[in-house]
């Protein structure tokens, strides 16, 4: 059964009440899918988002989401628990802050990406956000960048978008070795 994404209408929301469509177990997790979910998938080199299930008093950590193969989210908890059952009612809580954290660093991401590409036509290859460092790969195949391509201007990249960051934060700008840029 497909899950109602709401953080496609809403992506600020932060909790929603639903119902447990259906629970499922891997060798270390249970695996639970509602009707409605506020958690955000992981996708794109974005992790997954985590928070809390909770029935009644009893409270499950989801530590990681997963969208499944016919559009449903998996919410995975850590370890088996038999307490969650189709059909209950639950609280479903976002970590805000780790929420807050993907948006602004996937926003920046396209902010620096588009700045790359513009400044020197860079294409995006590929993205990845771990929780303490990003990695974009840029090509400059087939680019008109010349020789503006050389580490030294683009360290320079940050700074032409760096207007838009928010909150501020430390930034390190890093090239791969032997590669010529």
């Amino acid at each position: 059964m497909k899950t109602r994404k709401l953080f496609q209408q809403n992506v600020y929301l932060k909790s929603v009440t639903a119902t447990v469509s259906s629970v499922n177990y891997d060798s270390d997790n249970t695996i639970v899918t509602l009707d409605q979910t506020v958690f955000f998938p992981e996708s794109g080199g974005q992790s997954g988002d985590c928070g809390t299930l909770t029935k009644n008093e009893a409270v499950f950590p989801v530590i990681d989401t997963q969208e499944g193969d016919t559009g449903e989210i998996l919410h995975i908890i850590s370890g088996r628990t038999e307490i969650l059952c189709p059909g209950d009612t639950v609280e479903a809580v976002l970590d805000w802050p780790h929420r807050f954290d993907n948006m602004q660093r996937h926003c920046g991401e396209h902010i620096l990406s588009g700045a790359v590409y513009r400044l020197f036509g860079g294409a995006n290859k590929g993205f990845h956000m771990g929780e303490d460092s990003i990695t974009i790969d840029i090509s400059f195949n087939g680019g008109s960048c010349g020789n503006r391509s050389e580490p030294r201007h683009l360290a320079g990249s940050p700074g032409f978008c760096g207007s838009v960051r928010y909150p501020r934060r430390s930034r390190k700008v890093s090239s791969p070795k032997n590669t010529g840029v």
